[in-house]
């Protein structure tokens, strides 16, 4: 799998208040570098527009070369913030090492078509991705996963039956589902409180009725 060179650049920053609101302003965000291998941390912005334009082809273990004025850093997006209104306020970037194991999670990428989808049966995907630890240069943007096994109702894929090269140690059970095959389960229809309510009083009616008939 050929990996694609995704670039960013971006600006040392101060630590203000101040500075992030006329950042925003400017349409850049805030954003702060760490790893084992840095001394201190490395505060920085990016162009809001062009980290969007990264994050839309960015995986968790998509490694970004970010420039730092003329310095490129190899680093993975940690985390992202957004406020209540959407809109993205912080960025962490974690800074790799070439030999220095890492935690990531690895995309799942789906391959061919379930047969059970055809037979109108549901494709339910518990993992969105695997979590791994490796080294920076193993690095892939996804497992592959082939669901044209998926048949019947009942049918499995557990993270065992990918195949998860060697260089890769699995931080979760082999036996956690991938993805299962069942059946669509038809909604019931609820009856309404007021109608239950009305046959209980129509009911209580007639037991009455018939109460006082045996008498």
């Amino acid at each position: 799998m050929i990996k694609e060179k995704i670039e960013l650049k971006s600006q040392k920053r101060e630590l203000k208040r101040s500075e992030n609101k006329s950042l925003r302003l400017d349409n850049k965000v805030p954003a702060v570098i760490y790893g084992h291998s840095l001394k201190e941390n490395i505060y920085v912005s990016v162009d809001k527009t062009e980290f969007l334009k990264v994050a839309e082809i960015a995986e968790k273990s998509s490694i970004i070369d970010l420039d730092i004025e003329g310095k490129t850093h190899k680093v993975l997006i940690n985390d992202a913030s957004w406020n209540y209104k959407g809109d993205l306020v912080h960025i962490d970037f974690y800074e790799v090492k070439k030999g220095e194991k890492l935690t990531t999670e690895i995309a799942i990428e789906t391959l061919g078509e379930a047969p059970a989808a055809k037979k109108g049966l549901l494709i339910e995907q518990h993992l969105e991705a695997i979590r791994v630890k490796c080294t920076p240069e193993d690095l892939i943007k996804s497992f592959e996963v082939d669901i044209s096994s998926l048949s019947e109702d009942g049918d499995v894929i557990r993270i065992s039956d990918i195949n998860v090269p060697e260089k890769f140690e699995l931080l979760q059970d082999k036996e956690d589902v991938v993805f299962i095959v069942q059946t669509i389960r038809e909604k019931v229809e609820e009856v309404p409180e007021e109608a239950t309510a009305e046959v209980k009083e129509e009911t209580g009616s007639q037991v009455k009725e018939e109460k006082s008939e045996q008498k």
